[in-house]
């Protein structure tokens, strides 16, 4: 179907027409409606960082986390991250669709308005990584090949909740054309949102058949100063020792700095992130490895200190098998994700979180040797 929005070409000063095409189906999936979020998981560079920031040295690059989000009993067309773990949630419609009105609008509010509560402490990770296993890949992997092979990914995800908790989101309705009265509300909540984007994403189809396709991506509802103000506003910063150890209760300072002095008597590394930090062995390739981690008060949303011992870069050992044999056990240890243990500091909890530190600290020699 041609709609008369054509784009041209000059070749050896011949004028040659582009026709605008609708998405073709078979082409980018099986039916027209699955087509649109077919080709933006296959290629989420296609959504046009350099026009959501203009300004901006570096704007933002956007990796696929998962394709069907689930969101309690929903789910979310596509879930993306930036280089700066700013979640961004997207869902197609074409303009054919009857839901690409205003309906589309609420659904993708009434997403965002969900994911701290659904997606925060570890869970949009996880959702990630099942996605990525499926596909064959890591996360880890996937995460540096899209970013940089100089990303931490503890300290990314933490970026990335951090985000979350400040509402710092963004939100794109993607579709082969906006219709009017979407475009409008677009422009108008973008402008008034203090922290989350609201933008439109048009991809425009140009070909003939039987030759190569066209696209021509275009955002909708951009503003500059909102932007930048949005930016500076919600930017997560890092923490330093003596803010976290000025953060918890004295007893738990206490163990804090004793877990820190002891992890830097035995060559480990400390890297702090908005408000806590982790501490990292050292594997067999000279390669920094998360295996605990030290959160003050207000982490997450929780009200008291906690820790994790962590298990998820040491799958393939036994050795996340025999830290959940031996914490799940004990006062205030639960279980965190597949390889994890979560430990609350309070009560007889901190008891518990001294001998996961002592746990986790005396794997160090058996970390080193893991290739």
């Amino acid at each position: 179907m041609d709609t008369g929005d054509d784009i041209y070409i000059v070749t050896d000063g011949t004028l040659r027409t582009l026709p605008s095409v609708q998405m073709r189906e078979g082409l980018f999936g099986a039916k027209l409606e699955d087509a649109l979020q077919s080709i933006l998981q296959q290629y989420p560079e296609l959504i046009p960082g350099r026009q959501i920031a203009p300004d901006e040295e570096e704007p933002p690059r956007f990796l696929l986390l998962r394709r069907e989000m689930p969101l309690s009993g929903w789910s979310l067309d596509l879930l993306l991250v930036d280089q700066r773990g700013v979640l961004t949630l997207v869902e197609a419609k074409l303009m054919q669709n009857p839901e690409s009105r205003r309906d589309v609008i609420g659904q993708i509010i009434e997403y965002a308005a969900n994911a701290f509560e659904l997606w925060a402490s570890g869970a949009a990770r996880q959702y990630a990584a099942e996605y990525w296993n499926r596909q064959g890949r890591e996360l880890d992997d996937v995460l540096r090949e899209a970013f940089g092979a100089d990303v931490d990914p503890d300290s990314f995800w933490e970026t990335v909740e951090a985000n979350l908790r400040q509402g710092r989101i963004r939100m794109i309705i993607a579709g082969d054309a906006l219709r009017p009265e979407v475009r409008r509300m677009i422009e108008y909540l973008n402008g008034e949102m203090q922290n989350a984007e609201v933008l439109g994403l048009e991809l425009k189809c140009y070909g003939r058949e039987g030759e190569p396709v066209v696209m021509v991506p275009a955002i909708v509802g951009h503003s500059v100063l909102a932007s930048r103000a949005k930016r500076t506003a919600s930017a997560p910063g890092t923490t330093n020792r003596a803010a976290v150890l000025g953060s918890v209760p004295e007893p738990v300072a206490a163990f804090f700095n004793d877990v820190m002095d002891k992890a830097q008597e035995l060559g480990m590394v400390l890297s702090f992130g908005e408000k806590g930090l982790s501490i990292r062995a050292i594997n067999g390739k000279g390669a920094p490895v998360s295996i605990l981690y030290l959160f003050p008060p207000g982490t997450f949303g929780r009200r008291e200190p906690f820790l994790h011992a962590y298990g998820t870069y040491l799958k393939g050992t036994d050795i996340p098998q025999q830290l959940l044999n031996a914490l799940l056990p004990l006062p205030g240890a639960r279980k965190y994700g597949d390889y994890s243990v979560e430990v609350t500091l309070a009560g007889a909890g901190l008891d518990t979180g001294k001998k996961a530190a002592e746990l986790m600290f005396s794997f160090r020699d058996r970390i080193a040797q893991i290739t």
